[in-house]
């Protein structure tokens, strides 16, 4: 069995991650085999750090550990590998979606519908996963209502580390057995646990247990793909490490507060610093 977190934004603003740190946090919260992900969100810090690795110099030892997949990153040390997968957080006009194992420089188009968003998903051949579906957000009842959205999901969030109450978490829950756990017309849903972390610290800290991939043998993304879903799908709840982030909650929640309450100063005011770093919400890089 391996480790996963697949909900991870690993910072708060888009900054651009370390080569040589990424692996060895990832390591430490997850084990020999984790998976976690690096998740876009209306940005693109999977592509920064990529392209942060190509930068070094053919000869450095850390650049050399890794294997680019187009969807995966995956990192050998000798003794330990950890594969760092590619996702997409995207805002639909009913909530956010997280599609993961999409290609290097696929983005997906964001305030279309769920059903369109699913249906691009699909095309690009992601891993469709529910979250927070009834966190600020109407996917929940959207689901509810157009039962046949859920051919295209892959599996529900049913733990994101990020809810301090446990209310939404129980909603997400309900969910799938209300609506989908004995039902025959449908496939396999995985049920997992994210952190949603936005800090290094939260890596790993609510995770799942799904079954081991070869991670020597994985060839390209199709395959990647290919059985990143066929086991996301067999993931039980009794497999999921839960932990709830109030740290990362509240850090997380501040600079949200902090971006809306900076957009709605006069214009003038927004170009000063700090308010023109905020409303910027991180690097150049990982955002142009």
């Amino acid at each position: 069995m391996s480790k996963v977190d697949f909900h991870n934004h690993w910072t708060t603003k888009s900054r651009v991650l370390s080569p040589e740190y990424v692996p060895q946090i990832t390591l430490k919260a997850l084990g020999n085999g984790g998976i976690v992900g690096l998740v876009n969100y209306g940005d693109r810090r999977y592509e920064a750090f990529c392209e942060n690795i190509n930068s070094m110099s053919d000869e450095d030892p850390i650049k050399r550990r890794y294997s680019d997949l187009e969807n995966a990153l995956v990192y050998d040390d000798g003794q330990n590998k950890v594969m760092i997968l590619k996702g997409q957080e995207v805002k639909t006009s009913d909530g956010d979606l997280l599609v993961m194992a999409l290609t290097k420089n696929t983005h997906l188009k964001h305030e279309r519908s769920l059903e369109d968003t699913c249906k691009e998903a699909k095309d690009q051949n992601g891993v469709i996963i529910l979250t927070t579906p009834y966190f600020r957000s109407r996917v929940g009842q959207t689901m509810e209502e157009n039962p046949k959205l859920w051919k295209y999901i892959d599996a529900i969030e049913v733990h994101n580390g990020n809810w301090i109450g446990g209310s939404k978490n129980k909603e997400t829950r309900n969910l799938y057995f209300n609506y989908i756990k004995d039902r025959e017309d449908f496939e396999a849903i995985g049920l997992i646990a994210s952190s949603d972390g936005h800090s290094h610290a939260e890596v790993g800290k609510s995770h799942s247990e799904i079954k081991g991939i070869d991670l020597d043998c994985l060839g390209g993304s199709v395959n990647v793909t290919y059985r990143i879903r066929k086991n996301i799908r067999e993931i039980k709840e009794s497999g999921n490490s839960t932990v709830r982030s109030l740290y990362g909650s509240v850090e997380h929640a501040g600079i949200i507060l902090s971006i809306i309450a900076s957009s709605k100063l006069p214009k003038p005011l927004q170009k000063l610093p700090p308010f023109k770093q905020i409303l910027n919400f991180g690097d150049a890089e990982a955002l142009r």
